[in-house]
């Protein structure tokens, strides 16, 4: 029976508060042996700033924990987290979501999509450790597109750190490097760990690099350590004779995907 389980079953519209943290749905149930709270059907949840809608809620007011199931989307001041299910642990502020998992700023400049994530509301912090793609400018002429072993983005402030295998794709320029920080708020890429760029025919690399680039482009490529670029000739005849520059330093400008100037700075060498 319904006593001998301590279940209360509820319908309409199902109010449960707990302090700040109160959720409703248009039914649910409470399990008094397990101190558990079950709503479901157009859950909405609200603690502290952060807001969820979900389509069901399992909340365990012993150990502040809330399962989300099912179109989970939770959005506070500055981001938006959305997933298939989320571990929430209001007393900590830690979010842990699997499934399709996507996490963006406000403005969505910057959405970051994997397979599972963590996002740490008091640090405004998240991490995404399975699959994780970084899209910035999704609606510019050319986005910025990341591919990482694992990705940590602050959606506040635009800016994400790649880490392991990372891939870089803006336009016609693929970079390969360790590890990257992304800093969209000032529309720039620094790549670390000898990285390795490639722009139709011209090949660029050094000990690091940093990109600046706009809505539509990347307008100046600055290659910092043992820099060297090599562009490989179509109609060479001499094998091995490709056009290159190196230098300690390089700097290139470009113009609608095209090189426009370069400056080298020290121990500067070049063959045409």
């Amino acid at each position: 029976s319904f006593t001998e389980k301590r279940l209360t079953q509820l319908t309409g519209h199902v109010r449960v508060q707990q302090g700040t943290f109160w959720m409703t749905g248009e039914e649910g149930e409470y399990r008094r042996d397990e101190d558990l709270a079950v709503l479901k059907r157009r859950v909405h949840i609200v603690d502290e700033g952060w807001t969820v809608v979900c389509d069901e809620v399992r909340y365990s007011r012993r150990t502040g924990q809330a399962w989300l199931i099912g179109n989970v989307v939770g959005r506070d001041s500055t981001s938006t987290l959305r997933a298939d299910r989320v571990l929430y642990e209001r007393t900590i502020g830690r979010a842990e979501a699997f499934g399709s998992v996507e996490l963006s700023n406000r403005e969505e400049r910057v959405i970051v999509r994997g397979r599972h994530g963590i996002y740490q509301r008091d640090r405004g912090e998240g991490v995404i450790d399975r699959d994780p793609t970084l899209v910035s400018g999704p609606d510019d002429e050319e986005p910025v597109t990341v591919v990482s072993d694992t990705m940590r983005v602050y959606p506040d402030s635009a800016r994400a750190i790649a880490y392991y295998r990372v891939k870089i794709i803006k336009g016609n320029t693929v970079t390969q490097c360790d590890s990257a920080m992304l800093y969209d708020d000032q529309k720039r890429v620094e790549l670390y760990g000898h990285p390795l760029a490639r722009q139709d025919r011209t090949t660029m690399k050094g000990d690091r690099m940093i990109a600046h680039y706009d809505e539509k482009e990347i307008n100046r490529i600055d290659i910092l350590g043992a820099a060297a670029i090599r562009d490989e000739r179509r109609d060479s005849l001499v094998v091995g004779r490709d056009s290159w520059v190196a230098g300690d330093t390089i700097s290139l400008y470009l113009h609608d995907n095209n090189l426009d100037s370069l400056h080298v700075t020290g121990h500067a060498s070049s063959e045409y």
